[in-house]
């Protein structure tokens, strides 16, 4: 698998750069791509429901009620490997209701597992779909500073969209699809 330079390079390439050994090379193109890189890269983690980068979790409960009374139970996001976004809850009892707040989920449920996308560091652990992806939005990110064309980087950016597309496409193959049973909308009348 590429490294996080390497993918770098794939975007300066997009954009007409030189290649770059290092973030740390003496060169703008390198300061601007260590400047940009993890905030885009947890963009494109937290643009699709990445099936590589999918984690449980059961929570632990936190100690102390929110502080406003709609929810009883306070429950702390994971860490390691960090959450970037909730995808589902399971708390106790499914018609339960939940929200996610700042690093925590607040609901009245007991216990909460989570399916959740999670920030994977290492690049080796990136799927191919997503790296093919980040290096669009990457190149996007870097077409405004480094060339300051705006309808290039809003060419890299809808190749990026098409790009999240094909992926969510290949992700919606993997598993056996979830099954809207018709007792979910009896219920809710």
């Amino acid at each position: 698998m590429p490294s996080r330079v390497d993918i770098a390079n794939l975007a300066l390439l997009k954009v007409g750069q030189a290649l770059i050994t290092t973030f740390d090379d003496d060169v703008e193109a390198a300061r601007i791509v260590k400047t940009l890189f993890d905030q885009t890269v947890d963009e494109v983690f937290a643009a699709g429901r990445w099936r590589f980068a999918t984690r449980q979790a059961s929570l632990g409960q936190l100690t102390g009620g929110p502080i406003w009374n709609r929810y009883v139970y306070r429950y702390a996001l994971p860490t390691d490997p960090f959450c970037l976004w909730v995808t589902r809850a399971s708390p106790d009892d499914d018609r339960v209701a939940w929200e996610v707040q700042g690093r925590e989920i607040l609901t009245d449920a007991a216990t909460v597992s989570i399916e959740y996308i999670a920030r994977l560091p290492a690049s080796s652990d990136w799927d191919p779909l997503f790296i093919s992806a980040l290096v669009e939005r990457l190149a996007a990110e870097l077409a405004i500073p480094i060339t300051n064309t705006p309808s290039l980087r809003q060419t890299l950016y809808s190749t990026y969209l098409l790009k999240l597309q094909d992926a969510a496409a290949k992700g919606s193959l993997e598993g056996t699809p979830e099954v809207i049973s018709d007792t979910i909308l009896t219920d809710v009348r």
